[in-house]
C-alpha cells in the first residue's frame, strides 16, 4: 500500500514548483511591460514583407515632415541672400545679439525683406498653430474620405505647396503661409500615419512597424540639415517639394485601411485589401470577424462611455490631467522647439568653433542615433525612470550651454577693460580653447531628451489618465501643448535681447531641474502596471517604493512558505 504521507508531499510539491514557475512566467510579463496576448487562430502566416513595405512608404511622409521640423535653419541663408554689398556683412546669419540695425533686407535677391523681431519669430512659430490644425482637421478626414486620401493630399500634396511658396515667395507673407501648410501637414502625418500603421499591422510585428515613423522623421531631419550645408535655400526647396511626387504616386498604389473599408460598409473592399496585405495563405474572413466585432464593440463603448467636462471638476480625474499637462509643458519648456528651429543662430552667438552650418549636420546625427537608441531601451527600462534621467540630463546640459554664453561675454568684458590691447590680450582673457563646448553640449542634449521627453511623455501622459477619461484628456492636453509650443518658439528673440543667451538657457535648465524634483515625487511607474494599479496608486498617494515593497513582501511570504513546505517533504 502506497505512503499516504509520501503522495501528500509529492503532490504538494508539485503544486508549489508549478505555483513558482506562473509566479515567474508572471514577473518576467511584468518586467517586460503591458501584457500583449495574441492567439493566432487563422491559418497560414501574414505577409510580413508586404506590412514592412506598406509600412515603409506611408512613413516617408515622416521623412519629408522631419524637414520641416528643422526647416528654419535655412532662414540665415535667405536673409543673407544678398545682391548689395553694403549688408552682405551685416546678414552673413540672424546673429540674435547684434542689434536691429541693417536687418530689414529691401535689397536681397529674394525682393522682400524679413526683419529679425518681426518676422522671424512668427515664421519659426507659427508653424506650431499649423500644426494644431493639422491635428484637429485629420480626425474628420480619417473617417470621411479613408486613411490613404488623407494622407495623399494631407501630407503630400500640402507639404509641396508649402515648399513650393518658399522658392518661389514674392513677400514674406508667403513665407507665413508656407510655414501654416507645413504644420498642417505634419499634424496629418503624426495622427492619419499611426492610425493606418496600427490598422493594417498584425500585433506580432506591430510594436516593431510602430518604431519606423520615428526613425525615419529623424533621417528626414539629419538629410535637411546635411543638404543645407551644401545646397542654396532654393535648390534644397525645389529638392523637398519633389519628395512629395514618388510619396504620392505609392499611395495610390497602397491598399486603403481594412478597419476603414469595414467602417464604411465596404467587406469586398476590405478583403481583397487584407489579401494584399497578408497574402493568399492568410484567413482573411476570420480577421474580418475580429475588425468587425472590434469596431461593434468600440461603438458600444463610445456611446456608453460618454464623459462630460463637469467630470474633469473630480480629483480622480482632475490630478492626472494636470499631470499630464506638466509633463507636456516640461517637455516644451526643455527649450527642443528653440534648439531646432534656432540651430544655427545658436551656434553663431555662442561663439562656436565650428561652422553653424556643420554644426547642425552632428546634430542631426546625434539624434538619428538617440533615436535608435531609445527604440532599443524603451521596452527594458522604467518610464519613470527614463523620465528623470532626461529631465536631470536636460537641466546639466542646459546650464552648461548658458555657461557657454557667460565665458563669451567674460573674456569680451576683459578685452575691453584692457586700456592698451596687445597681441597677447585675446589669449590673455581667454578661457581656454572652448570653441567645441557649444556643440558637445548640444548633442548631449539631444540623448538625454530622446531617452526621456521625446519618447516617453506622451505614453506617460496617456497611461495616466483614467481610461473612461483618456480620449477627452489626452485632447485637451495635446490642445495644450500647442499654444505651449508656440510661446516659447516666439518669445526666444525676445528673451535672448532681455536676459541674453545664458538667461535663456539658465531659464530652461531651472524648470528642467523642477521637472525633475516633480518626477520624482508626483510620477507614478506606468510601465507593467494595469489602469487599476495606476490609479490606485495616485489616488492613496502610494510611492513607487511602497508598492515594490509590497509584491515584494508578497512574493517572500509565497517563497518562504512554498521552502517551508519543501523542506517538510
Amino acid at each position: 500500500m502506497p505512503d499516504e504521507n509520501g503522495l501528500n508531499c509529492k503532490k504538494e510539491k508539485d503544486e508549489v514548483e508549478k505555483e513558482d514557475g506562473l509566479v515567474k512566467e508572471d514577473k518576467e510579463l511584468l518586467e517586460n511591460g503591458t501584457k500583449h496576448q495574441f492567439t493566432e487562430e487563422t491559418s497560414g502566416n501574414p505577409g510580413h514583407v508586404s506590412q514592412i513595405l506598406v509600412v515603409l512608404g506611408i512613413s516617408f511622409g515622416c521623412f519629408i515632415h522631419g524637414t520641416s521640423v528643422v526647416w528654419p535653419i535655412v532662414l540665415p541663408k535667405i536673409i543673407s541672400d544678398s545682391s548689395s554689398s553694403q549688408n552682405s556683412t551685416v546678414a552673413s546669419g540672424i546673429n540674435l545679439e547684434d542689434g536691429a540695425a541693417g536687418l530689414n533686407l529691401k535689397d536681397s535677391s529674394t525682393g522682400f525683406s524679413i526683419d529679425r523681431l518681426t518676422d522671424v519669430p512668427w515664421i519659426v512659430s507659427i508653424y506650431v498653430l499649423g500644426n494644431f490644425i493639422g491635428s484637429v482637421v485629420s480626425a474628420p478626414l480619417n473617417n470621411t474620405i479613408g486613411r490613404k486620401w488623407t494622407c495623399l493630399f494631407g501630407i503630400g500634396v500640402t507639404f509641396a505647396l508649402s515648399f513650393v511658396l518658399v522658392f518661389t515667395a514674392q513677400q514674406v507673407h508667403m513665407l507665413y503661409l508656407s510655414r501654416v501648410l507645413m504644420g498642417i501637414a505634419l499634424g496629418v502625418s503624426t495622427t492619419v500615419s499611426t492610425i493606418y500603421i496600427q490598422d493594417i499591422s498584425t500585433p506580432d510585428i506591430r510594436g516593431s512597424l510602430g518604431a519606423i515613423p520615428a526613425v525615419t522623421g529623424a533621417l528626414g531631419v539629419f538629410m535637411f540639415q546635411i543638404l543645407n550645408a551644401f545646397l542654396s535655400w532654393r535648390h534644397l526647396n525645389i529638392l523637398c517639394a519633389c519628395l512629395s511626387v514618388p510619396y504620392c504616386l505609392f499611395l495610390i498604389l497602397l491598399p486603403e485601411s481594412p478597419v476603414f473599408l469595414l467602417s464604411r460598409k465596404r467587406e469586398g473592399s476590405a478583403r481583397a485589401a487584407l489579401k494584399r496585405l497578408r497574402g493568399s495563405d492568410w484567413d482573411v474572413g476570420k480577421e474580418l470577424e475580429d475588425i468587425q466585432a472590434n469596431l461593434d464593440a468600440a461603438g458600444k463603448n463610445k456611446s456608453k462611455n460618454r464623459l462630460s467636462f463637469s467630470a474633469f471638476t473630480e480629483r480622480k480625474v482632475l490630478f492626472p490631467v494636470f499631470i499630464s499637462f506638466m509633463l507636456i509643458f516640461l517637455m516644451n519648456m526643455s527649450g527642443i522647439s528653440v534648439i531646432m528651429s534656432y540651430t544655427v543662430q545658436i551656434f553663431q552667438s555662442a561663439n562656436s568653433s565650428i561652422d553653424a552650418f556643420t554644426a547642425t549636420v552632428y546634430l542631426g546625427v546625434a539624434l538619428l542615433v538617440s533615436n535608435l537608441l531609445t527604440v532599443l531601451l524603451a521596452h527594458k527600462l522604467p518610464r519613470r525612470l527614463m523620465l528623470m534621467i532626461s529631465s536631470l540630463g536636460i537641466a546639466a546640459t542646459l546650464a552648461v550651454m548658458g555657461l557657454t554664453y557667460q565665458i563669451k561675454d567674460w573674456e569680451t568684458d576683459c578685452q575691453n577693460r584692457t586700456i592698451q590691447p596687445t597681441e597677447n590680450t585675446e589669449s590673455e582673457c581667454s578661457y581656454g580653447n572652448l570653441g567645441w563646448l557649444p556643440l558637445a553640449t548640444l548633442m548631449m542634449y539631444i540623448f538625454v531628451f530622446n531617452l526621456g521627453f521625446g519618447a516617453m511623455v506622451f505614453i506617460t501622459a496617456s497611461e495616466i489618465l483614467p481610461p473612461h477619461a483618456r480620449e477627452l484628456g489626452m485632447s485637451l492636453v495635446i490642445s495644450l501643448n500647442c499654444p505651449i509650443s508656440f510661446l516659447i518658439s516666439y518669445s526666444f528673440p525676445f528673451l535672448l535681447e532681455a536676459i541674453k543667451g545664458q538667461g535663456c538657457f539658465w531659464l530652461y535648465s531651472a524648470v528642467s531641474l523642477l521637472g525633475f524634483c516633480f518626477i520624482w515625487l508626483v510620477i507614478p511607474e506606468t510601465k507593467g502596471r494595469t489602469d487599476q494599479q495606476i490609479q490606485e496608486q495616485l489616488n492613496n498617494k502610494k510611492s513607487e517604493t511602497e508598492t515594490n515593497k509590497q509584491t515584494d513582501n508578497q512574493t517572500d511570504n509565497q517563497k518562504d512558505k512554498n521552502t517551508d513546505t519543501l523542506l517538510k517533504c
